[in-house]
């Protein structure tokens, strides 16, 4: 079958619509995948049963359109060169779109925040899951999804740099932040996760110059939670940059707590007080005001 000519024979590559859409997702991601990622994301995908995703990747490795390296969950799934090439040569733009579509709804529906550990989260914490992420985040760029990228790469921003994934991360949301005008509700989300990245990094002046951007924007937009998570971060990258002259006053990081201080003393959110509150009390300490820190 590998001896004829790809166009008559790209027909008979795939049984089903399910099968096709499969193979699609694993031909267009350079990145292997583990069967069990793949389950994952099928399962969200096309609303299957994990028995119904396990008789497709038996039936299409019995095919030899797909090819399970290893014995368990960890199995990563390869496809031939050949079915990769056909693939690619065959594959309409409804159909790649319609998949990158599922494909980012999917991995949407995954836990990707640290913060909050779950059963799908353990899952999730293999170098190549993460790695497989971010190559489907750059196959959405490379055909005009800026959309979805920007929210997966939003919500995984703590994964990213727990994981080794920073540069990587880095590199994508800056170019989806491109994709944004600045007045969208989107871009103070994106400012906050570059600020984030480049602190990680410790490129603590651009961080912060990032960070005071989004904090407007959320202002901006009435998104205060969201500010008053930028707040704690410009805390924690201000006491540790040691620019010259200092890349912002310790008047104004004062000045950026008490208008938290103010929106969190009327919405109760216990876990947000605690981590500015827990923040603030770090700054004073390194600053030499331990009476402050104390209280």
């Amino acid at each position: 079958r590998h001896t004829r000519y790809w166009r008559d024979w790209s027909s008979d590559v795939c049984s089903s619509d399910l099968a096709r859409q499969f193979v699609i997702l694993v031909s267009m991601v350079p990145q292997p995948m583990t069967r069990r990622f793949l389950r994952m994301c099928a399962c969200h995908m096309w609303h299957i049963s994990q028995a119904h995703y396990h008789e497709l990747l038996a039936d299409l490795a019995q095919q030899r359109m797909l090819y399970v390296v290893g014995t368990d969950e960890k199995a990563h799934i390869e496809v031939h060169a050949v079915i990769r090439q056909v693939i690619r040569h065959t594959c309409t733009q409804d159909e790649l779109q319609q998949v990158l579509a599922d494909t980012a709804r999917a991995i949407m529906q995954l836990d990707l925040s640290w913060e909050e550990p779950s059963t799908t989260a353990t899952e999730l914490l293999l170098q190549s899951n993460i790695a497989a992420i971010i190559a489907c985040i750059e196959l959405l760029i490379a055909h005009h999804r800026a959309d979805d990228a920007a929210h997966i790469l939003v919500r995984g921003r703590a994964m990213w740099i727990r994981h080794g994934f920073g540069e990587a991360a880095l590199r994508l949301v800056e170019a989806c932040l491109t994709a944004y005008p600045p007045q969208h509700t989107m871009t103070p989300h994106i400012l906050y996760t570059l600020g984030t990245l480049y602190g990680s990094r410790g490129m603590h002046s651009l961080a912060l110059r990032y960070l005071m951007n989004a904090y407007a924007a959320a202002v901006h937009h009435q998104l205060m939670p969201l500010a008053c998570r930028i707040v704690a971060e410009i805390g924690m990258n201000a006491v540790v940059d040691t620019s010259t002259p200092a890349s912002i006053t310790h008047e104004s990081i004062q000045q950026y707590f008490e208008t938290a201080f103010i929106y969190l003393s009327q919405h109760s959110n216990l876990r947000l007080q605690a981590t500015v509150y827990d923040l603030y009390a770090y700054v004073c300490a390194v600053s030499g005001n331990i009476v402050d820190a104390l209280a």
